[in-house]
């Protein structure tokens, strides 16, 4: 997979960012449009209600599926290759979400490795990989959270507000894209900032 070019935009209110969001997705041809609704998603969020209602009544609606991620939520019933369920190695989504885009990340180096020498690395099917653009913000978000083991053994993503603790800035660029690639319904899915 490849991500494009992320879109960036400040100096909106987030429901004006409803608007910048649905045209963004409607230039890329989304069907899905996965994002968190809590925070400035809430406002998102009410307005794609609102855009759905109105399809109900006749209205224009929404050109895509609207699907709003809580990251607190507990974890999908997703199987990984240890056998082990989302529920049984994940604390909740966000932990779940970046896990997966990690796991994008070890199937490239992996492949390359491959590619290279095939007596090291692994052969993965193309749509277990990804690329992304050269942008020093995301590539600098995509190391920033740490990964904290809770009682249960189950892993968990450092917060937000454990990571302001430490100086460091909201991955937002990055969240979109553990966001875009969370597994649900349909596919090319697209999130915003």
């Amino acid at each position: 997979s490849t991500i494009l070019p992320l879109k960036k935009w400040k100096g909106v209110v987030p429901a004006e960012s409803a608007n910048i969001a649905m045209r963004h997705a409607e230039e890329l041809g989304a069907v899905q449009v996965n994002y968190d609704c809590l925070g400035p998603g809430e406002a998102v969020k009410a307005a794609w209600d609102m855009m759905a209602k109105d399809a109900e009544q006749g209205g224009a609606g929404l050109p895509f599926k609207a699907v709003p991620i809580i990251g607190q939520e507990h974890p999908s019933d997703r199987v990984w290759a240890d056998g082990k369920t989302s529920k049984q190695k994940f604390r909740n989504v966000r932990a779940e979400m970046w896990w997966i885009l990690r796991t994008k990340f070890q199937h490239t180096y992996e492949y390359v490795q491959w590619l290279q020498d095939q007596s090291k690395g692994a052969y993965h099917d193309p749509s277990e990989l990804i690329s992304i653009p050269r942008d020093e913000q995301l590539i600098s978000e995509l190391s920033t959270p740490l990964i904290q083991p809770v009682n249960s053994g189950r892993i968990q993503i450092e917060s937000k507000p454990q990571m302001r603790k430490r100086g460091v800035r909201s991955p937002d660029l990055a969240d979109s894209v553990c966001y875009a690639y969370y597994p649900r319904e349909t596919k090319r899915p697209f999130w915003f900032v």
